[in-house]
């Protein structure tokens, strides 16, 4: 009867045991569970960070405006009339080139005003031209542009008989485009001293656009 009684305490005591052991492993298992759920956010946020620079990258950036309201654009850099977006515009154009130029042929109209700058324009229309401008054709003649000395001034004139008659006109852009046309060609400017900068902008428009000279 005893021997009966101490093997039902020791199996008491070991069943006792064992499962105070499991509580024991289940809370550790728990807290290690606990302290390793942190990391996962952190490393999806690492990871997320070059795909966020990625995005800011090829976020398009806003042209900035210069204190005469021109918005300031660089060689090669695409501006458009006409629309809220470029995708849209009734004309989109760029300024591929601002250079010194020298007449091919001397026309008999004198020496001009005395600088002689050609800008090279690559430009398209779109077809609802009309309907977006109030124009059935657009231009970038010579009388359009504004040149700007080293001093801020404005010239008094960029243009003069000379642009029109001093090159052949196979380089020369056409005088007007339509809808739905693509065209590339220099436009030449006779400005009285070398500008710091030029200006350009439809009839149609307030304020333009503004490049740099030397060309940036």
């Amino acid at each position: 009867m005893i021997n009966l009684q101490l093997s039902s305490s020791i199996h008491v005591f070991l069943v006792g045991k064992l499962r105070k052991q499991i509580a024991l492993l289940a809370i550790a298992a728990i807290g290690l569970s606990s302290c390793s759920i942190p990391s996962q956010p952190a490393q999806s946020a690492a990871a997320s960070q070059p795909a966020q620079s990625e995005a800011a990258s090829q976020a398009p950036q806003r042209s900035k405006e210069n204190d005469r309201g021109n918005v300031l654009k660089t060689i090669g850099e695409t501006a458009a009339f006409g629309s809220d977006t470029v995708e849209s515009s009734a004309v989109r154009f760029k300024v591929m080139e601002i250079r010194p130029f020298e007449c091919t042929r001397e026309p008999d109209f004198g020496p001009g005003n005395g600088q002689m700058i050609a800008v090279t324009i690559d430009v398209e229309t779109g077809k609802n031209l009309s309907e977006q401008t109030g124009s059935d054709l657009i231009s970038f003649n010579a009388g359009l542009w504004k040149g700007f000395s080293k001093d801020g001034k404005r010239m008094n004139t960029v243009s003069s008989d000379k642009v029109y008659n001093c090159v052949n006109d196979r380089a020369v852009l056409l005088p007007d485009l339509g809808p739905s046309e693509k065209a590339t060609g220099i436009v030449l400017l006779d400005c009285p001293s070398v500008p710091t900068s030029l200006a350009f902008s439809f009839p149609q428009q307030g304020n333009g656009w503004e490049w740099e000279y030397p060309a940036q």
